[in-house]
C-alpha cells in the first residue's frame, strides 16, 4: 500500500529522471528482439484489481501520460467493495492500460501445495483452471488479447511455466526482485515491489 501523495511524487521522479515508461507491447517487442528501448526503461504494473488503482493511481498516470498494466484475477473483477468494476477497467484500457492475467482465485502458496499433494492429475486440472480460465474470462470481457501472466504472490511451481506457454502467455512475471534482461527466461521475469 502506498499513499496517493507518495505515488504522485514517485511518478514525478520518473518523469524528471527521463526514464521511459513502456507499454507492455513495447516491452514485448524489445524482449523478443524486434525493437530497441532506452537503457533506462520501466513497466508499471498493478496486481489484483483494487478499485484504488482507478480512483487514486489512474488519474495521476493519465496526467503524466504513463502507460501501465493491470494483472487481474477473475474472482475479483467486479467483485464489489474495493474491487475494480468492468466499466472502470474498460475506461482504463481505452486510456492506454493493458491487462494481464493473475489467475482465477489468487491462490496462496499453501492452497497450491495442498492441491499438489492430491496427485498430478488433480494438480494439473487445478492449474489449468487457474491459469487458463482466467485468460479466457478476461478475453471474453474485454476486446484484448491477454499475453501476460503474473503469478499470484509471485509464487510458482515447475508445472506452471509450461502451462503458461500452452495457454499462449508470452510472459510470466514473478515478484523476485531484479532487472529484466533480454536473455532471461520469459516465464520467470523479475519485478520490483515498490512500497
Amino acid at each position: 500500500r502506498i499513499h496517493t501523495s507518495k505515488f504522485r511524487k514517485q511518478m514525478e521522479a520518473i518523469r524528471q529522471s527521463g526514464v521511459k515508461v513502456l507499454t507492455l507491447q513495447e516491452f514485448s517487442a524489445w524482449k523478443k528482439g524486434d525493437a530497441k528501448i532506452p537503457e533506462n526503461a520501466i513497466l508499471i504494473t498493478f496486481d489484483d484489481g483494487w478499485k484504488s488503482v482507478y480512483t487514486d493511481a489512474f488519474p495521476i498516470l493519465k496526467e503524466f501520460g504513463f502507460p501501465f498494466t493491470l494483472f487481474l484475477y477473475k474472482n475479483y473483477v467486479d467483485g464489489g467493495g474495493k474491487a475494480l468494476t468492468l466499466p472502470m477497467i474498460q475506461e482504463m484500457i481505452q486510456n492506454g492500460a493493458t491487462i494481464g492475467s493473475h489467475s482465477v482465485s489468487h491462490p496462496y502458496p499453501l492452497t497450491v501445495k495442498s492441491f499438489r499433494k492430491k496427485g498430478p492429475d488433480v494438480f494439473d486440472a487445478y492449474l489449468r483452471k487457474e491459469i487458463g480460465e482466467s485468460k479466457r474470462f478476461l478475453e471474453s470481457k474485454f476486446p484484448v488479447k491477454v499475453t501476460s501472466y503474473a503469478y499470484p504472490g509471485g509464487f510458482f511451481t515447475e508445472e506452471m511455466p509450461p502451462l503458461g506457454k500452452e495457454f499462449g502467455y508470452d510472459f510470466m512475471f514473478t515478484v523476485l526482485p531484479g532487472k529484466v534482461k533480454r536473455p532471461l527466461p520469459n516465464e520467470k521475469l523479475p519485478r520490483y515491489i515498490i512500497l
